[in-house]
């Protein structure tokens, strides 16, 4: 049997303390800005609370102080009228603040001076609670260096919304405002003129004032003409003119000469037969006139871009196209070609010329022509880029015998970056350039340049397969003259990935500083080239990889697409956080932001591209997104006829389609597509009409996507000649509604988008 156990009858007690709580204060505080909304400032009873007793220690703890001291060191100001506010109060004026002053006014500090002993523990609790959601307000000195701005919640007021996104002053706000009204009412398309309220029609950035845009132009046409930078590109630069037949072998190879396509309305559409170099009108099987041409190059498109001008009524195309390597086999394994320089073949740079109106229109009666082709022996261009500004203000010289473009900056297959100077005589035949040298040319080391940006007129960005970026200035240093095999060395050169960086843009004109990049493990990154070291912050990794990236000026903000068909903008000053503007029915390929009005468009791996005004999700992240599609392209590859096994068929019909077109690869474009909104919450949700009088009631959008079993659908493989492979705005102004999309086929479609303001 087990002893019993005497137990004490007195009632226990805890132990005494005898060291000062630092949070004895702090908990009357809290509990008097708690959220019961009660103004006691007693803390609520604990138990045994009635047998507690504490013993206060003496005022003077000196080891203690002076270990808070050096703490407080790191958070009180240095002038010395702040510091007077953290001075230790008397007992007079520590009662009368616990009775009257609010808690939730004054700094950290503030209040925990109020106490005897402000320990570590205490300002450690203090901060914590901050980021639980207690509001404090702070002072920020001016020489303090912040990377951020404070956190918003995604419910919350419009204009609480606009300054923590674009910035709370006055020169934050106002071409916000100006763009807004503006710009605001063309959901899909850009409108031509503007009406006589100043709403719509084209023009440049608010974002940068005209003085400042004028200054830029005459600096950079001083360095060009003044300060030797046409006299290192004419030196440094080795071209010869080549004859019509010596620049085939630069020219792209196809099976066939000619490619057939079926374009116009849906019940009569026509068939075209169009040979590579030739073009034909987009409004030829329709009734009505539309401003545009269908190009055929015969080769997949693998960039284009607009050459800015200022005057004249001749624009320019520059169009890379894909040469086949002759030292690559078909079906044969061959060892990282993205991340090693390939061996020198031939290839080349079309540049087209397109006529315009008075008012701005496409000339459709002028068909376009084959201006000059840049050709090269350094493998196929992976990407090119124009120089922001042109060096003058017409393409021709004096005399009318020279033809000048501007600066074309381009990345070849041999891994090196090159900025070429385009100047070619007058001819009224296409001029064949030969290009052997260039004035700038640069390779990094042990790797390879893989994208390309220009930060300002004379400064370019180029990112490098090992996570790198490379930024070259054009001047006497970098422009060589003498020396063939001199490259130029950057005076910036750091890592910024971790791995290969697919896409660079820059937040030019208005934010030059500011430089994106986007990794081959899905992150994207922004880097203030100002302090490199310190401002740089990431956004969510995606999945998968998505190689568009721009800057989309009229929302300061970086455009990219995600795994799900979305294409979101990162804000400058919010970039970890991203807003919706559209989703796309298929893999997002490629985009482009207009530069004389904010639409936005988008080509995607099935042949759609799709025109949307990220504008208004920018502002109003409630604002339901509106889309529409351009054109869709569709492509299949040549019939086989079909096998009888030795037997005679039959049927006497004829077939629907001749041997001779079914044994040919085609394609078909499908326009006319109206506005659609775009719910965007979830990705199983399509697109509906704006109008949806004429459509099926019975039909749910939200089961577009979704199989009848209630699975979803099965992901889809395209051909490669379907994808929409490149496209592009014209930066000018006054034809800034011309859009160029290029195609895996080797088919470029231009046309004038503008809609007429009534």
């Amino acid at each position: 049997m087990a002893e019993d156990v005497r137990r004490s009858r007195r009632a226990r007690q805890p132990n005494k303390k005898y060291t000062v709580d630092p949070f004895d204060g702090l908990e009357k505080a809290l509990y008097a800005s708690s959220d019961s909304g009660s103004s006691s400032t007693s803390a609520p009873p604990n138990e045994g609370s009635d047998d507690d007793v504490e013993f206060e220690a003496p005022a003077d703890v000196p080891e203690e102080e002076e270990d808070d001291a050096e703490l407080l060191e790191d958070v009180v100001p240095s002038s010395d009228t702040e510091q007077e506010t953290f001075n230790e109060p008397d007992d007079d004026e520590t009662a009368q603040g616990d009775t009257e002053l609010d808690p939730l006014i004054g700094t950290d500090t503030e209040r925990l001076g109020r106490h005897q002993v402000p320990s570590r523990r205490a300002v450690i609790g203090a901060r914590l609670r901050n980021l639980k959601g207690v509001t404090f307000r702070t002072e920020v000195q001016a020489n303090t260096h912040t990377r951020g701005v404070d956190e918003f919640r995604t419910k919350s007021a419009k204009e609480q919304r606009v300054l923590y996104m674009f910035g709370p002053t006055k020169e934050d706000i106002e071409p916000v405002l100006k763009t807004r009204d503006k710009w605001l009412w063309d959901p899909t398309l850009p409108s031509r003129t503007a009406g006589d309220d100043g709403i719509g029609g084209m023009g440049p950035s608010f974002y940068v004032c005209k003085d400042v845009r004028e200054k830029e132009t005459t600096q950079t046409r001083s360095w060009y003409f003044e300060q030797g930078g046409e006299d290192a590109f004419v030196s440094g630069q080795q071209s010869k003119l080549l004859s019509s037949a010596n620049a085939q072998i630069y020219m792209p190879k196809t099976e066939s000469n000619y490619h057939n396509f079926i374009a116009g309305p849906v019940n009569k559409q026509k068939l075209f037969t169009l040979k590579t170099g030739q073009s034909v009108r987009i409004s030829e099987p329709f009734e009505d006139d539309r401003s545009g041409f269908i190009l055929n190059l015969g080769a997949k498109v693998l960039d284009l871009q607009w050459a800015p001008t200022v005057q004249g009524s001749t624009h320019y195309l520059a169009v890379a196209v894909k040469q086949d390597n002759p030292s690559i086999k078909i079906g044969s394994n061959y060892r990282s070609p993205a991340y090693t320089s390939q061996l020198p073949f031939p290839a080349s740079i079309q540049i087209w010329a397109f006529e315009a109106l008075e008012d701005g229109a496409m000339d459709s009666q002028c068909p376009p022509h084959l201006e000059v082709v840049i050709c090269t022996d350094w493998a196929n261009i992976k990407e090119l880029k124009w120089c922001p500004v042109a060096m003058s203000d017409t393409t021709e010289s004096d005399d009318h015998t020279t033809m000048h473009l501007g600066l074309l900056a381009a990345i070849w297959g041999d891994g090196k970056l090159r900025v070429l100077d385009i100047t070619y005589s007058k001819r009224t035949s296409p001029s064949y350039l030969h290009i052997t040298r260039s004035a700038f040319e640069s390779c990094p080391t042990n790797t390879v340049f893989t994208c390309l940006t220009w930060v300002s007129p004379r400064t370019i960005a180029a990112g490098t397969a090992l996570g790198t970026v490379a930024i070259y200035t054009l001047d006497s240093t970098t422009l060589s003259t003498s020396d063939p095999r001199a490259d130029a060395v950057p005076w910036f050169y750091q890592p910024i990935q971790d791995s290969y960086i697919l896409s660079i843009a820059s937040a030019y004109p208005s934010r030059p500083s500011y430089l994106s990049t986007l990794c081959s493990d899905g992150h994207m990154r922004i880097t203030d080239l100002r302090s490199p070291s310190m401002d740089a912050t990431g956004a969510p990794r995606q999945r998968v990889f998505c190689r568009p990236l721009i800057w989309y000026e009229h929302s300061q903000a970086f455009v990219a697409a995600d795994e799900n068909f979305y294409v979101r903008i990162h804000v400058l000053r919010r970039f970890y956080m991203h807003t919706l503007v559209l989703r796309a029915p298929s893999f997002v390929t490629c985009a482009a932001a207009g530069t004389a009005h904010p639409i936005l468009m988008t080509g995607s791996a099935g042949g759609e591209v799709i025109t949307n005004n990220p504008l208004r999700r920018a502002l109003d992240v409630k604002c339901e997104s509106w889309q529409q599609l351009w054109f869709q392209y569709e492509y299949r590859r040549p019939l086989q006829p079909p096998s009888t096994n030795g037997k005679t068929s039959s049927s006497s019909a004829s077939p629907l389609t001749p041997q001779e077109i079914a044994s040919q690869p085609l394609s078909r474009f499908i326009t006319g597509h109206e506005p659609t909104q775009q719910l965007l919450q979830r990705p199983n949700i399509h697109a509906y009409p704006a109008s949806t009088s004429d459509s099926d009631p019975t039909s749910d959008p939200k089961d577009a996507n979704i199989t009848p079993d209630g699975g979803p659908l099965p992901p889809t493989i395209y051909e490669e000649e379907q994808a929409v492979t490149a496209l592009a705005w014209n930066p000018n102004v006054r034809v800034g509604g011309w859009a160029a999309a290029g195609l895996g086929s080797g088919l470029v479609r231009v046309e004038d988008l503008c809609v007429q303001t009534v």
